[in-house]
């Protein structure tokens, strides 16, 4: 499942990488080629190596496109020092909500991860679904930049950067809006439309479009690659 997990994640850089106007082709290529080397990949640390590069690469490629006033040295977290690191950091809350929300409704342990195993406290299964959905919420992220000015972040030595009290709601409106947006041809394009006709007469369930959609899409893919389990005879 951790291969699956990588390839949903560089598939969906793939797939939004054209959005991004600086650096797109040498990222591109960059990530193809992790892609193809995913296939080889034997061992745990050697995935984790792959999507560490490639994650590197698409900040290198968010950078480039940002303005000036947004400095953006790449991810760091646990203080994010930096806003465009503050607003990241909550998108990506936001988003894990929603995938360990999707891993409960197919019936998974969110605490049994594969690429992120289980430790205390960590909901493994739910951030290895929010891994393929990172891609969303950074091009969420870098369309709302707009909306705000530098001093909208307040900064301490202790918690970093944050979104100033006044400038949340904002945030919140914000996103509710744009996670609600057309995120179609996230994963691949095949799977996608199966996902569509399954979820035509579920009116309980999220738009698949949506960034909800997109999450249980995601979900659905992890869980597709798990054996099935036979129940006892009794």
């Amino acid at each position: 499942m951790a291969r699956c997990v990588l390839r949903l994640k560089l598939e969906a850089y793939l797939r939004r990488d054209p959005h991004l106007a600086k650096a797109s082709q040498p990222v591109a290529a960059s990530l193809e080629v992790a892609l193809a080397n995913l296939e080889t990949a034997d061992k745990a640390e050697a995935l984790r190596g792959l999507e560490g590069a490639a994650a590197a690469q698409w900040f290198s490629a968010l950078a480039a496109n940002l303005d000036p006033q947004w400095p953006f040295p790449g991810r760091n977290r646990r203080p994010p020092r930096d806003p465009v690191n503050a607003l990241l950091s909550l998108g990506y809350t936001l988003a894990l909500g929603e995938a360990r929300k999707q891993v409960l409704i197919q019936g998974l342990d969110p605490a049994l991860g594969f690429l992120h195993m289980p430790a205390p406290a960590r909901d493994g299964m739910a951030l290895d679904a929010l891994e393929p959905l990172r891609v969303a919420v950074d091009c969420i992220i870098v369309n709302m930049l707009d909306e705000f000015k530098p001093q909208d972040f307040t900064s301490s030595r202790d918690e970093g950067f944050r979104l100033s009290k006044a400038a949340r709601g904002r945030f919140y409106a914000l996103w509710s809006a744009a996670s609600a947006q057309d995120f179609g041809g996230l994963f691949a394009a095949e799977q996608e439309a199966r996902e569509m006709d399954e979820s035509r007469d579920d009116q309980a369930g999220p738009p698949t479009a949506s960034l909800a959609g997109a999450a249980r899409t995601a979900v659905r893919r992890l869980r597709s690659t798990l054996p099935e389990i036979q129940p006892w005879d009794t």
